[in-house]
């Protein structure tokens, strides 16, 4: 099973709403944390995934494989590309220029393959690849890179594979920050129940409970687009805060 405990994430908040009704998002944006709905994967990448499949065909399936689980070819298995360093896929023999880009710090996302697809020894030096003219593309290598990262992206945990980290649940939580960020929470939840909109009442949440919900909505294992989008913005100190407020209430 995996389970997922995430790393803190500093930044504000802008609002809390711990509910599946109600609300809207204005658009995906990254927040370092998973993003992993396919409309908000296609906002983000701006392509079209559908022209991209027929370019990952003619530029890339000859030496890689896209699902998890997929053997290396000639070039490593992408399932899960976005995100990883590079040089770092188990069980695929790099050649020394790659791993020494991925030990000096190269990641795989929109800003270093949009580069890398276009000109591959200007990003990884030393690195031996035949060079593509289709590449030179930008709407071309958007479209790949869409449907590339549409397709390697794993899905959301489930909520029983997210786990709040020990020593976040040890954070005993700035009462008066909890309750000075709550103040944005005061405009979908009440006290005393549901609301006529049947948006839960928080105030005496257990805390350890409030905690969970938080990380799983950063993970997206809960699918409301607005707390998933909030959550992410949120660092355990605030989460902590949060809890410690609400428990108290």
């Amino acid at each position: 099973m995996r389970i997922f405990a995430i790393a803190s994430v500093t930044s504000l908040m802008l609002g809390l709403a711990l509910t599946q009704a109600g609300h809207t998002q204005d658009g995906p944006v990254e927040t370092g944390l998973p993003v992993n709905d396919p409309d908000d994967i296609i906002a983000l990448c701006g392509g079209d995934p559908s022209m991209g499949i027929s370019g990952f065909e003619a530029s890339c399936a000859a030496c890689h494989t896209l699902a998890e689980g997929e053997p290396h070819m000639d070039g490593p298995n992408l399932y899960a590309l976005y995100g990883r360093v590079a040089g770092s896929a188990d069980g695929f023999d790099y050649s020394a220029a790659m791993v020494a880009s991925g030990e000096a710090g190269l990641i795989w996302d929109r800003d270093t393959l949009q580069p890398f697809f276009q000109d591959v020894d200007a990003v990884v030096p030393g690195t031996v690849h035949p060079q593509m003219p289709e590449m030179v593309d930008e709407a071309y290598r958007t479209n790949l890179m869409t449907h590339v990262r549409l397709t390697t992206t794993p899905p959301p945990p489930s909520l029983d594979e997210v786990v709040v980290p020990a020593e976040v649940l040890e954070m005993e939580g700035d009462f008066a920050y909890g309750e000075y960020l709550a103040s944005e929470c005061a405009s979908c939840h009440v006290p005393g129940g549901n609301d006529a909109a049947n948006i839960p009442s928080i105030h005496g949440l257990d805390r350890d409970y409030m905690m969970l919900a938080l990380y799983q909505y950063r993970l997206g294992a809960r699918d409301n687009t607005t707390m998933v989008n909030i959550a992410a913005r949120l660092g355990d100190e605030e989460i902590a805060a949060l809890a410690a407020y609400f428990a108290a209430q």
